[in-house]
Protein backbone atom coordinates (compact mmCIF):
# COMPACT_ATOMS: atom_id res chain seq x y z
CA UNK A 1 0.00 0.00 0.00
CA UNK A 2 2.95 2.70 0.47
CA UNK A 3 4.07 1.80 -2.99
CA UNK A 4 0.96 2.72 -4.21
CA UNK A 5 0.77 6.37 -2.28
CA UNK A 6 4.91 7.15 -3.51
CA UNK A 7 3.75 6.49 -6.61
CA UNK A 8 0.60 8.46 -6.11
CA UNK A 9 2.78 11.47 -5.25
CA UNK A 10 5.67 11.12 -7.26
CA UNK A 11 2.32 11.25 -10.31
CA UNK A 12 1.20 14.27 -8.22
CA UNK A 13 4.59 16.01 -8.42
CA UNK A 14 5.40 15.53 -12.10
CA UNK A 15 2.36 16.64 -12.90
CA UNK A 16 2.99 19.81 -10.57
CA UNK A 17 6.02 20.07 -12.30
CA UNK A 18 4.64 19.86 -15.81
CA UNK A 19 1.81 22.39 -14.51
CA UNK A 20 4.67 24.70 -13.61
CA UNK A 21 6.06 24.81 -17.06
CA UNK A 22 2.96 25.37 -18.88
CA UNK A 23 2.22 28.54 -16.81
CA UNK A 24 4.94 29.87 -16.99
CA UNK A 25 5.38 29.39 -20.90
CA UNK A 26 2.09 30.60 -20.98
CA UNK A 27 2.79 33.62 -18.92
CA UNK A 28 5.72 34.55 -21.09
CA UNK A 29 3.31 34.22 -24.32
CA UNK A 30 1.07 36.75 -22.48
CA UNK A 31 3.87 39.27 -20.85
CA UNK A 32 4.62 39.52 -24.85
CA UNK A 33 1.00 40.20 -26.27
CA UNK A 34 0.73 42.57 -24.02
CA UNK A 35 4.42 44.45 -24.73
CA UNK A 36 3.42 43.91 -28.44
CA UNK A 37 -0.24 45.55 -27.86
CA UNK A 38 1.31 48.22 -25.87
CA UNK A 39 3.82 49.28 -28.72
CA UNK A 40 0.61 49.22 -31.06
CA UNK A 41 -0.82 51.20 -28.58
CA UNK A 42 2.01 53.73 -28.62
CA UNK A 43 1.97 54.15 -32.25
CA UNK A 44 -1.42 54.22 -33.13
CA UNK A 45 -3.41 56.71 -30.52
CA UNK A 46 -2.27 60.27 -30.08
CA UNK A 47 -1.23 61.50 -26.29
CA UNK A 48 -3.39 63.80 -24.28
CA UNK A 49 -0.65 66.45 -24.45
CA UNK A 50 -0.60 66.07 -28.08
CA UNK A 51 -4.47 66.44 -28.28
CA UNK A 52 -4.56 69.48 -25.94
CA UNK A 53 -3.65 72.16 -28.63
CA UNK A 54 -6.09 70.64 -31.05
CA UNK A 55 -9.25 70.13 -28.09
CA UNK A 56 -8.74 73.95 -27.73
CA UNK A 57 -8.16 75.41 -31.09
CA UNK A 58 -12.10 73.11 -31.53
CA UNK A 59 -13.58 74.41 -28.91
CA UNK A 60 -12.57 78.08 -29.49
CA UNK A 61 -14.34 77.70 -33.07
CA UNK A 62 -17.50 75.82 -31.54
CA UNK A 63 -17.55 79.03 -29.65
CA UNK A 64 -17.38 81.54 -32.03
CA UNK A 65 -20.08 79.67 -33.96
CA UNK A 66 -22.36 79.12 -30.79
CA UNK A 67 -21.46 82.68 -29.99
CA UNK A 68 -22.68 84.04 -33.33
CA UNK A 69 -26.05 82.31 -33.55
CA UNK A 70 -26.87 83.47 -30.26
CA UNK A 71 -25.98 86.93 -30.88
CA UNK A 72 -27.83 86.28 -34.44
CA UNK A 73 -31.10 85.05 -32.44
CA UNK A 74 -31.05 88.02 -30.09
CA UNK A 75 -30.36 90.47 -32.61
CA UNK A 76 -33.65 89.32 -34.34
CA UNK A 77 -35.96 89.82 -31.41
CA UNK A 78 -34.52 93.15 -30.03
CA UNK A 79 -34.46 94.68 -32.93
CA UNK A 80 -38.39 94.87 -32.86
Amino acid sequence: MNNKQYTKADLLEREMKNLKEVNSNEHKDILSEISLINQKLDELFVTKTEFCPVRNIVYGLVGLILVGAISAILNLIFIK
